[in-house]
């Protein structure tokens, strides 16, 4: 996916300094939490350092930057947690790994944003805030200040970096509509903490940009953006940010596929082609909104992804081998068991293996053409150089927290921790089987088609950053996938068993060749 026209082309690196279980379902086993923050309470500290450090050590290295820019990626968006200094007891700090990434991103020539993933008492009460089903950081004055204190130390910390692209100030504060539909709302294990929980309001939202954009230009002076998540109300801050006297600031908005099937229950029942033409709407109603709002600020997709229902009907899920479809509805977007863990018992990040799960298809359409960038958008990052690079059980229940409801992603990666559910009626092929399962190539296309028209909606913006570059499993998992196909070239690189990919993870998709 190399570059021409210098638009951020990037990937999240989910999973790595952030935990979010359904990602690293390893790391959560022994405890059995379902966020971050109680499997730092639950966990005997000696034994919480050498699992973080095990897993930080090897989830992310510098060979998966080097790949990261042979494949024409220019930017990587890290999260990071609020305890990231180490100065929170009881969560062990994270930052010379962030310094490591700098290392790594600016010998591979790649850019990096720095995404401030999680607040104390959570921004929005999903796993991927860490602290599920609370949301509380923004009534209290003193852990606001914090998370204003750790975005001014970042700034000052690696200000002078030549690989920093900018600094994200938080990503996906709740809106009222999210957080009541999403389930998470009602998930805290401490009801008592969960006391007091709301959505983050827009005038608070709008005092506290105002703040962190005080406090971050003087520090980072002209050269790095400041980026500020939409908080799923995307049109509504029109020239905000303009009357503000704010520059060099760029709009996030996180846009899933799959946040646009529901009612799942009605989806689940469309025919194929009236599915694939509510794609085509999905995207352009997406492409019309953020063209709106970039009147205005320039916007970029932070998260986006190619899963979709469609591809996820072709393959396969859990023992019974029926076809799969995903179930939004109450999963957490950043919960385990994306496209269902398939009864597959899968590490931490230093070992394990991938579960038989259903993949996303991908369809035979060339990628668009680019537009330009927009007039007014920061300058982007420059293109890197070339070659800078068991009886299984039952499908587990969708974790607590993830990224609320909504549309256009509003609520961000709620679908992402959906759990595959076994419906249907057609069976594995093979003994017992009452009909074969669908060829990838026909996965493929479905793939390749929403690909595509994602990535043309996604034109009008300032660049795109895909949710995630790599998911649950042992460093040794991918070198075990199958091959491509045999007579398949790099431009034609379906591969024979895609049932053990997943679409969240963006070596998967390059290696069934998802999006061409």
């Amino acid at each position: 996916m190399p570059e021409d026209d210098g638009r951020i082309n990037g990937v999240n690196l989910g999973g790595w300094l952030v935990l979010e279980r359904w990602m690293t379902p390893g790391l959560f086993r022994a405890s059995g939490e379902e966020d971050e923050i109680w499997l730092h309470r639950s966990t005997d500290p000696a034994e919480l350092e050498r699992l973080l450090r095990r897993h930080r050590d090897t989830y992310i290295t510098e060979d998966d930057f080097r790949a990261i820019s042979a494949h024409g990626l220019n930017l990587v968006r890290i999260p990071v947690p609020f305890f990231i200094f180490g100065d929170v007891p009881g969560h062990p700090g994270c930052v010379e790994y962030l310094d490591r990434a700098f290392d790594w991103a600016e010998r591979a020539g790649l850019k990096v944003l720095i995404d401030l993933h999680t607040v104390p008492g959570s921004q929005n009460g999903f796993d991927n805030g860490g602290l599920t089903g609370v949301v509380r950081w923004h009534t209290t004055p003193r852990q606001v200040a914090f998370a204003l204190d750790v975005l001014e130390r970042l700034a000052r910390r690696y200000r002078d970096r030549p690989a920093l692209y900018g600094i994200e100030v938080l990503n996906e504060p709740v809106d009222r509509l999210t957080y009541l539909m999403s389930p998470s709302s009602s998930r805290a294990k401490d009801p008592g903490e969960a006391r007091g929980s709301g959505h983050v309001p827009m005038r608070f939202l709008k005092r506290f940009y105002r703040a962190a954009y005080r406090w971050l230009r003087p520090v980072l002076g002209d050269g790095p953006v400041i980026v500020f998540h939409d908080g799923f109300r995307l049109n509504r801050w029109r020239g905000w940010f303009v009357r503000e006297g704010m520059r060099g600031v760029i709009i996030d908005t996180h846009a899933y596929l799959v946040m646009s099937e529901r009612p799942e229950v009605l989806f689940r029942i469309l025919p194929d082609a009236w599915l694939m033409r509510w794609y085509r709407l999905f995207a352009a109603w997406g492409a019309r909104r953020i063209r709106r709002a970039a009147r205005f600020t320039p916007v970029m997709v932070g998260e986006w992804c190619v899963a979709n229902g469609l591809a996820a009907r072709m393959g396969e899920c859990g023992a019974q081998g029926e076809v799969a479809s995903v179930d939004a509805s109450g999963g957490a977007f950043d919960g385990y068991g994306a496209f269902g863990d398939g009864g597959a018992d899968v590490g931490d990040g230093a070992s394990g293996d991938v579960g038989s799960r259903a993949g996303d298809a991908g369809a035979g359409v060339r990628r668009p053409p680019r537009a330009p960038a927009p007039s007014n958008a920061p300058a982007p990052p420059s293109r890197p150089p070339p070659g800078s690079g068991r009886s299984p059980p039952p499908p587990p229940p969708p974790p607590a927290g993830g990224r609320g409801g909504g549309f256009l992603c509003s609520g961000g990666r709620q679908a992402r921790g959906a759990v595959c559910q076994i419906r249907g009626a057609v069976k594995r092929g093979g003994p017992g089987g009452a009909g074969p399962r669908p060829p990838p190539r026909r996965r493929r296309a479905v793939y390749l088609r929403v690909a595509a028209m994602q990535l043309d909606a996604w034109n009008v913006s300032a660049g795109q950053v895909y949710w995630s570059y790599r998911l649950r499993g042992g460093r040794g998992e991918f070198d075990r996938l199958a091959p491509p196909a045999p007579g398949m070239g790099d431009g034609d690189a379906a591969v024979m068993d895609d049932t053990r990919l997943d679409p969240w993870d963006l070596r998967h998709v390059w290696h069934a060749g998802w999006m061409g």
